[in-house]
């Protein structure tokens, strides 16, 4: 699986909080939550800058990820 940079916000959401508004037994335990990674967050970021000034493109999206993909890979080096 390719390496998606782990969640963009990390949260914490602890279960008892999240079984009590769902009405079940609370358990006192912590969940990892967290919402788009950061691959799709550089990817989004890229096709922002991409699609300015010009209508959508159907590669636009393969080559935000292809962007993404490098700004990762330069994060990691």
């Amino acid at each position: 699986m390719r390496d998606n940079g782990g969640p963009v916000y990390p949260q914490w959401k602890r279960v008892e909080e999240f079984l009590m508004s769902t009405n079940s037994d609370p358990i006192n335990q912590s969940v990892e939550h967290s919402g788009i990674s950061l691959r799709d967050y550089f990817a989004a970021a890229a096709l922002q800058g991409m699609l300015v000034g010009r209508p959508f493109i159907g590669g636009c999206a393969d080559e935000a990820y292809y962007h993404a993909d490098a700004m990762l890979k330069a994060r990691n080096e």
